[in-house]
Formats: structure tokens, C-alpha cells, sequence
């Protein structure tokens, strides 16, 4: 939830997101970072709560790459396609 509805919560609710997703990010990162990728919400998520849980390198690297995966797809360019994978940005 808090995912996609961060600036839309309250502070009570928003504080209990990012107890859910700092416990996440310690258990399972990719699991968190995967939906993030997955639903792409990069750049909201980012925006508003990837700073404070300390996400800034992987929120840059993203936002890069999103771009260019999209365009490595798309020409079907096999160099880039694994680490587009390993980010969750290609299938």
C-alpha cells in the first residue's frame, strides 16, 4: 500500500508503511524493490519515501535505467537485457 498511496496517507499511516517496508527491505530487499519496479512506481516512491529508507543509489540507478531497458527491449539488444533483468526492468 504504501507503494502506491504514500502521499495520500496520513503521518499515522504512513509511519506504519515504513515500519512494513523497512522490515521488508531487511528481510527480502528485491521483494520490495521488485514491486516497486513492477508496478512502476519508481518515481513516486522514489519522490516521497526511497530517500528516507535510504534508497537514494538504487532510486538514481533506476531511474536510468528505465529508459534505456525500455529501449534495449524494444531493439531486442541482448547486452543490456541481463542487467535489465537483475533490476526487474525486463523479462
Amino acid at each position: 500500500m504504501g507503494i502506491g498511496y504514500w502521499n495520500f496517507g496520513d503521518r499515522t499511516i504512513r509511519e506504519s508503511w515504513a515500519r512494513s517496508m523497512i522490515y521488508v527491505l531487511r528481510n527480502d530487499p528485491r521483494k520490495l524493490l521488485r514491486a516497486v519496479v513492477a508496478t512502476h512506481r519508481e518515481y513516486p516512491f522514489c519522490g516521497f519515501v526511497g530517500a528516507e529508507l535510504g534508497l537514494a543509489a538504487w532510486c538514481d540507478t533506476v531511474s536510468w535505467l528505465r529508459p534505456l531497458c525500455e529501449q534495449a527491449q524494444s531493439e531486442q539488444q541482448h547486452k543490456a537485457i541481463p542487467i535489465c533483468r537483475h533490476f526487474g526492468l525486463s523479462s
